[in-house]
């Protein structure tokens, strides 16, 4: 039987202790903070929820069927529609699976009929603009960057990766690439101080965003696109 003076004696290092990095997004973190540090403060750090999810829905449904609107053209869904542009009912089947989703998962559902018919009438046209030229070109869809910043983990994800080498040659330390980001909103009116700052807020995120492509393949991107889906 072994008591506590067994023990006398012996020294155990103590364990380093080590401090895990916080992430922070290039949208959800710095973004957010920029527009209003308070509401920042609210719901990301106190994990308030917000009274309405409008804003949640309408962009979280817009950004997830365009994805699958990508996904649909390269066959990664189902190999039979490989190479074949969405219709109108691909758009509207992926809509309703989206929508099940978020209620399923989150509760979150749209706050009148109008703003669901607004949303699904807005990826209807675009997949009709911009299917037959955009769909091919397409790279790669939900693309994560991530640099460690020493105290820090900076992120971004972008919603498109399109190949633009048609084009021609581009400058040294350039890729023949366009960086999408989908907004599903309006245009902002930049003849107001609010919506230039909101514009510049949005350039800014799309060159932290291509700051984040250069660090992954050593060259940046060639152009970056905003795209104002309303």
């Amino acid at each position: 039987m072994m008591s506590w003076k067994s023990y006398r004696g012996l020294h155990v290092e103590e364990r380093e202790q080590r401090r895990l990095k916080e992430k922070y997004s290039a949208t959800s973190d710095i973004l957010a903070y920029q527009i209003c540090p308070r509401q920042y403060g609210f719901f990301k750090i106190r994990k308030y929820q917000p009274a309405h999810l409008v804003q949640i829905w309408y962009g979280t449904i817009i950004h997830q069927v365009l994805d699958k609107l990508h996904l649909h053209y390269k066959g990664l869904l189902d190999p039979s529609t490989q190479g074949q542009i969405p219709t109108d009912n691909d758009v509207e089947r992926y809509f309703i699976d989206v929508e099940n989703s978020l209620l399923l998962m989150s509760g979150i559902r749209p706050i009148t009929p109008s703003i669901r018919n607004t949303a699904l009438r807005v990826l209807k046209i675009f997949n009709r603009i911009e299917a037959q030229t955009l769909y091919p070109q397409v790279i790669d869809t939900e693309c994560e960057f991530s640099s460690d910043r020493g105290d820090y983990i900076l992120t971004g994800k972008v919603d498109v990766l399109r190949d633009i080498s048609i084009h021609g040659e581009v400058p040294e330390g350039f890729d023949p690439v366009e960086i999408w980001d989908y907004k599903g909103t309006r245009y902002p009116n930049t003849q107001t101080e609010t919506g230039r700052r909101k514009f510049e807020r949005y350039v800014f995120q799309m060159l932290v965003y291509a700051e984040l492509y250069r660090e992954k393949y050593d060259a940046y991107p060639l152009k970056g696109v905003l795209y104002f889906m309303n």
